[in-house]
C-alpha cells in the first residue's frame, strides 16, 4: 500500500509565498493610489491598535489584585491524590480555607501524606468524577460539613491523558478520556452550581493550553480539553446573572505524573498493542520506537519542572477579588513558538509541526 507523503515545509512556504506575493503587490498599488494624509491617519491608527493589542496583556497580567479574605471559605477540589491538585489542597489549607479534598484513592499515599500534612480543616473526600453516585455523596458531605462556612470554589482539577495516534488508538480509550475530562468537569460543575449560586462563588477549571491548540499523538485529550475550554465560556455567560465567575486555568506542559515519562511510555506501548493487526500492519516494523522518541523529544522542548507556577495561578483564582478569566502558565519556550506557529500560515504551521513531531512512515 502506498502512502502519499504530505506537503514538505519547503513546498508549503514556497506557496504560500506566492499567495503572499501577490497580496503585497495588491496592498503596495492600493497605498500608492491613495491620498498621502490618508496614509498617515491609517498607520498611525493601525500602529495604535497593533501596540495596543500587544501590551494589553502584559498590563493584565502584572496589574495588582485586590484578595478576599480566607475565613468563612470553603474550596472543593478534584483530583488532589497528586499533581496540581495535591499542591493547591496544601496551598488553600496552609491560607485558612476549609479544603474539601476530593481523592479517587482516598486510602493511598497521595491522600494519607495530604492528611497526614494538613490541618484539621482540611477533609479527604472520595470521588471518581465519572460516577454520579461518587459525585451526589461528595456533595451531601460537602453541604453537611459546611456548617458557617459558605462554598467558594469548586475546582476541576481531574483529568488523564492516555492513547497515541488517532488510527491506532482503540475508542474505549477515547471513551475514557472524555470521561474524565469533558463529562467529569460538567457532572461536578452542575452538582455544584446551586451552592456556588447561593453564595456567589466561582469554578476554576484545569483545562490545557491543549483545550486550544492540537497536536499530533494527543488528539483525544485535545478534544476533550478544547469540550472543556467551550464549556467553560459557555457557563460564564450563563452564570454571569447570579454572580458566579468561571475560570479557566490552562497550563502547557508541567511536570506531573500525568505527563512523566515512563506513564507516558507505558500507554503509548498498550494502546499501539491493543490497535488491530492490520493498523499496526500499515507502518513499518520500527515505528513505534520511533514515535516513543519522537514523544520524548516533545517532551523535552515543553514540559516544565515548575508545577508551583501552575498552583500560584490557582491560588490567585480562588483568592483575587477580580480574576482573570483565564490564566496561561507555561514556559517561554512553549508560550513564544506556539505564539508564533499560530500566526504563520496554516500550510507553513502544520508543514512545521508535521517536520519536527509527527513521525513519517
Amino acid at each position: 500500500m502506498s502512502i502519499s507523503r504530505p506537503k514538505t515545509l519547503e513546498r508549503a512556504v514556497h506557496d504560500t509565498l506566492q499567495v503572499y506575493g501577490a497580496a503585497a503587490i495588491l496592498a503596495v498599488l492600493i497605498i500608492i493610489f491613495i491620498p498621502s494624509w490618508l496614509r498617515w491617519c491609517a498607520f498611525y491608527l493601525f500602529g495604535t491598535v497593533f501596540l495596543t493589542s500587544v501590551l494589553a496583556p502584559f498590563v493584565e497580567i502584572w496589574k495588582p489584585r485586590s484578595r478576599v479574605q480566607a475565613s468563612g471559605k470553603a474550596v472543593f477540589i478534584s483530583g488532589c491524590d497528586t499533581g496540581f491538585g495535591h499542591l493547591l489542597a496544601r496551598r488553600l489549607d496552609d491560607l485558612g480555607l476549609q479544603v474539601f479534598a476530593g481523592c479517587l484513592l482516598p486510602d493511598g499515599d497521595g491522600a494519607k501524606a495530604l492528611k497526614k500534612t494538613a490541618s484539621n480543616r482540611l477533609h479527604l473526600v472520595h470521588l471518581d468524577v465519572t460516577q454520579e453516585d461518587s459525585i451526589d455523596k461528595a456533595l451531601q458531605y460537602v453541604t453537611t460539613k459546611l456548617k458557617d462556612n459558605k462554598l467558594w470554589a469548586v475546582i476541576n482539577n481531574a483529568g488523564i491523558s492516555d492513547g497515541g495516534e488517532l488510527i491506532w488508538t482503540n475508542t474505549d480509550i477515547i471513551q475514557k478520556v472524555i470521561d474524565v475530562n469533558m463529562y467529569g468537569v460538567v457532572k461536578v460543575t452542575k452538582a455544584f452550581l446551586p451552592l456556588l449560586c447561593k453564595y456567589k462563588g466561582r469554578v476554576i477549571t484545569v483545562c490545557s493550553a491543549a483545550g486550544r491548540y492540537s497536536y499530533p499523538g494527543m488528539v483525544p485529550y485535545c478534544m476533550s480539553k478544547h469540550a472543556a475550554v467551550s464549556f467553560c465560556e459557555g457557563l460564564r455567560l450563563e452564570m454571569y446573572r447570579f454572580g458566579v465567575k468561571v475560570i479557566t486555568i490552562e497550563p502547557w506542559m508541567y511536570k506531573t505524573p500525568i505527563t512523566s515519562e515512563n506513564p507516558i511510555l507505558k500507554f503509548i506501548s498498550k494502546t499501539w498493542e491493543q490497535a488491530p493487526s492490520e493498523v499496526r500492519d500499515l507502518h513499518p516494523a520500527d515505528y513505534l520506537q520511533r514515535y516513543k522518541k519522537c514523544a520524548l523529544k516533545f517532551l523535552n522542548y515543553a514540559i516544565s519542572d515548575k508545577p508551583q507556577q501552575v498552583v500560584d495561578c490557582m491560588e490567585e483564582a480562588v483568592m483575587a477579588l477580580h480574576p482573570q478569566y483565564s490564566y496561561n502558565p507555561g514556559t517561554v519556550y512553549s508560550k513564544t513558538s506556539h505564539w508564533f506557529i499560530q500566526r504563520l500560515p496554516k500550510p507553513v504551521a502544520d508543514a512545521a509541526i508535521h517536520e519536527e513531531f509527527v513521525v513519517n512512515i
